[in-house]
This record gives C-alpha cells, structure tokens and sequence, in this order.
C-alpha cells in the first residue's frame, strides 16, 4: 500500500480540478473500477493520509479535493467525480469555503448534513455572531462595512477593535491599514473581501474548542486554553497568537464547552466537526465557530477529532459511548508554542536544534512542519499575525515539564532571529507548511 497521493485531473473541465486518493488500497486509483468514497475538501496532503487512516480502519476510503474548487459549485464538482469513477458517500470540509459545498452535496446524497438553508450561518462571520446574541449568548457588538470612516466611529464608540474578513480566519486591530490592505483581497479562504467586520476586540484568556455532533449531540474530542493573544507594537495593532495547553475537566471548561454546545446548536450545526473559538471575560465569548475539523493534524492521544468524527459516521455505538468531554488526566499535557519572528530575516539553524532538544519536543507545525535535523536556516517575516508566525513547536509530556518549556522556548527565540548573513544565501531551506 503506498502512501503517495495520486493525482486525478479532469481536462475536460475549464479548470484543471485535482482529486487526490490518500493511502489507497490497491487498484482505489485505477481509471475502470468504479469507487465508493468520502470526498475530503482539503488541501493539506498529511490531513488527508490522517483522515484515510482513520477512515479505513472501518473499511472506507477518500479522495481529496483542493479547496480552491469548492467555489465550482456542487453540479461541476459532481460531474468531475462521476468523469472519475467514483461515488461520492459524503462530503466532508476540511476548509471553511468547503462548507456550503458540503452542506449542498450531502443533502442531494440523502446522507446526514446540516441544512443548506442555514450554511451562510456557519461560513459568514457577521451573521454568526448576530445569531448568537438573538439566542441570549454573549457575543461582541459589531457593523460590517466597506467604509473606513464609519468602522473609525464604531471604533471611538466601542474602543479597541479587530477587523477581519466576513468569510475568513484572522484578524488586524489597526482600521486604516486593515482596510488598505484586506478590501478588494482575495483572502485565505479563497473569497473576495468587499467589505469587512468591525468588532469590539475581546481580550482575555482564549480557548480552543474541538467538537464532533451526530444528530445534534456534540461530544468535545480536546480543548485549549491560553493567555490572551498578544498585541505587537505601538503602532498598528495585530493579534499575534501565544501557546495554547491542553485543557481538563474543571469549572471553567465546563462552562466553556456548555457555551461551545449552544453556540452550535444555535447555528445549525447538527452533524459533523468544528473548531471553535472563544474568550473568557466575566464569562465566554464566542469569538467565531469554524463547521470544519481543526487544522494541521491531531495533537492529543486518541481519541483524536479525526478519530471521533469516523465514529460518527461509522460507530454509532461507539460515538455514543464517548464522554461528552474528555477527562482531566491530561490537563496541560500537551501545549502548543507558536513561534514569533521579531524581524524578517531568518531562524538560526543553532535555534531549530534547541528548540527539538527540548525534554518534552514532539513535533513542529505550521511554517516549519517537516523541519529536521540536519538543521538549516529557515526564512522568516516579522510576525504580525497567525499566518506570519514562523511555525509552531508542539509540546508533550508531565503538565510541569510542558509549562517549562513553554517557558523556554520564548528565551530561546530572544537570540533565534537574524538578518541575511552568508550562511542564509548558500543554504536558504524550504519547508512544508500546515494549516491553522
């Protein structure tokens, strides 16, 4: 069994669409057979073994199709699949612009889904947070707008803010350079900005929480929690993200994860995954519920997400069995350190190997996924935000050694950044990056 995808295009299309068979069993991939699968909107090649793997230990498979041909809509890409030989069983999103496009295409399939009449709730940021207060659930006072004069007087009304795309993750808390930059910008989730949200900016400690749902209950596969984001420079304001730990059972997580629940049930979400996120004021806020699994792959002992969400489908025994939350045992366990480039320049070699000296140094993510010894400079930007981080190192181990390193690894980035020198010209290295 190879693990090598294997790349199917449509040339009769006006595009050239790329479906991918991840791990397939023999013959999955030949032209003549036909094929029962899963189709996986997701553009990250490990993602997809990942969901392969889990899918296949209860006899189903997948295909893989790149985000960006989401927008073609659920006609053109069952037309492709059909050109293809295979048989779509399920849509499942991997990437928020695959969300209407799996809504759409699991009710024409008659398979569980969540209704196409509400995926606008689920995808568009605005609407969500305005579903959320008319369900009594705090939720931040925002306006959506293409005009930079009237975000500037919510802002002296309301305070601190955070600008962002209506259909995208991330955010910038400066309007005007928000503004100049993010309208009329193709965005991360592959839509145009033409106009933008404008909300109060919710600064507390953040979580993290990661869910499964079958027939409206939601069983949290793991949760995560951190100090606030941190807000980088006097000038132009942007949220950079800091470490996040594996959370337990506790008062607070109890309180987080019910309003998780309520949020989902309050847009919608009956089947599948979600990666939502909140901050903790007097109480939590939800800051905004993503209807996919989280990115990059798993970062916790099984169960995992991936692993839940093949139960969902496949185990209803099973699924049902599960703890609504996980239990405490791994409270801090587990912590993700994203990395924060004070410069643009480059990460030493000398760091890299630091940073996986650590005691309790599992893996990196994100812009450094795939970095190993032999160690070489890597290219970094200043980081202004979750996309210009330059990667995440993944902690596991006892909760006190986690936190230590945690701690260490801020020391370590005091002296890992440089500008050009001669030793980044002759060995410039490339790495595979991961989604968020």
């Amino acid at each position: 069994m190879s693990n090598k995808a294997t790349i199917l295009k449509d040339e009769s299309s006006s595009c050239s669409f790329n479906v991918q068979c991840f791990s397939p069993p023999q013959n999955l991939c030949s032209s003549t057979a036909t094929r029962r699968v899963f189709l996986l909107v997701c553009g990250y090649p490990p993602k997809g073994s990942a969901v392969e793997a889990a899918f296949a230990s209860y006899g189903h498979h997948t295909v893989c199709l790149y985000p960006h041909f989401a927008a073609e809509g659920a006609d053109v890409i069952a037309e492709l699949l059909d050109s293809r030989g295979f048989v779509p069983q399920g849509v499942i999103p991997f990437a928020d612009c695959g969300i209407h496009l799996a809504d759409e295409m699991n009710s024409r399939l008659g398979v569980r889904h969540n209704s196409p009449k509400t995926s606008s709730l689920r995808r568009d940021k605005y609407l969500q947070q305005a579903v959320l207060q008319r369900a009594g659930l705090p939720a931040a006072l925002q306006i959506v707008t293409a005009d930079v004069r009237a975000a500037q007087q919510f802002a002296r009304a309301n305070g601190q803010v955070v600008v962002k795309p209506r259909a995208s993750s991330g955010g910038d808390g400066d309007i005007l350079t928000a503004f100049q930059q993010e309208l009329g910008k193709r965005h991360q989730e592959l839509q145009t900005n033409t106009e933008l949200i404008v909300a109060q900016a919710l600064i507390g400690e953040e979580w993290v929480v990661n869910t499964v749902s079958r027939d409206g209950v939601h069983k949290v596969s793991d949760a995560w929690y951190g100090p606030p984001k941190l807000i980088a420079g006097a000038g132009p304001q942007h949220f950079l993200y800091n470490v996040q730990y594996l959370a337990g059972e506790s008062p607070r997580f109890l309180e987080v994860t019910q309003m998780v629940k309520s949020s989902l049930t309050a847009l919608g979400l009956q089947e599948g995954a979600a990666h939502t996120e909140l901050v903790w004021l007097d109480k939590p806020y939800i800051y905004e519920v993503n209807a996919r699994c989280s990115g990059g792959l798993p970062r916790v002992p099984p169960p995992t997400q991936l692993d839940v969400l093949a139960m969902s489908l496949f185990d209803q025994s099973g699924f049902s069995k599960l703890p609504e939350v996980p239990s405490n045992d791994m409270t801090n366990r587990v912590a993700v350190v994203f990395l924060i480039g004070r410069i643009t320049g480059w990460l030493t070699a000398a760091a890299l190997e630091k940073l996986s000296s650590l005691k309790t140094f599992w893996r990196f993510e994100r812009g450094l996924a795939g970095c190993g010894p032999p160690f070489k400079m890597v290219p970094v930007t200043k980081t202004t935000g979750l996309f210009s981080s330059p990667g995440a190192v993944v902690l596991q181990g006892e909760s006190e050694d986690v936190l230590q390193d945690a701690q260490t690894i801020r020391k370590v980035e005091t002296t890992a950044y440089v500008e050009t020198t001669e030793e980044s010209r002759k060995c410039p290295a490339t790495t595979e990056s991961s989604p968020g």
